[in-house]
C-alpha cells in the first residue's frame, strides 16, 4: 500500500516541478505533456522505483517496471491538477506570452 502512496506523492511533486519549470522557462509550457512524461519516467528510473515490484507483480523484463511506473506517475498529475483546482489553486496566467491582436473592425 505504501507503493501506491509513494506513486501519488511523486505525481504531486512532478506537478510542482513542471509548474515551476513553466514559470521560469516559458517554452516548457508548449510541451508540458512531453516534459511531464519525460520527467516522470526519468524520475522512476533514477529512483529505481517500480510499483509492480512493490505489489509482487512479475513483468517480462526488468526495465518495464520503472517505465510503466513513470507513466502512472505522469498520469496521476492529472488527478492532482483537478484536486488542486478544486481546492482553489489557479495556474499562473500567461499574460506576457499571449499576443495582442487588434480588435476586428466590422465591415
Amino acid at each position: 500500500m505504501y507503493e501506491f502512496a509513494i506513486t501519488m506523492l511523486l505525481g504531486l511533486a512532478l506537478v510542482t516541478v513542471v509548474n515551476l519549470a513553466s514559470e521560469h522557462v516559458p517554452s516548457v509550457d508548449r510541451f508540458r505533456t512531453a516534459v511531464t512524461i519525460l520527467l516522470a519516467v526519468a524520475g522512476a528510473y533514477a529512483l529505481d522505483f517500480s510499483l509492480f515490484a512493490g505489489f509482487g507483480v512479475d513483468l517480462r523484463e526488468a526495465w518495464m517496471g520503472p517505465a510503466m511506473t513513470g507513466l502512472i506517475v505522469a498520469g496521476s498529475t492529472t488527478v492532482w491538477q483537478a484536486v488542486l483546482a478544486w481546492l482553489g489553486y489557479e495556474q499562473p496566467s500567461r499574460s506576457e506570452t499571449t499576443t495582442r491582436q487588434r480588435p476586428r473592425i466590422a465591415a
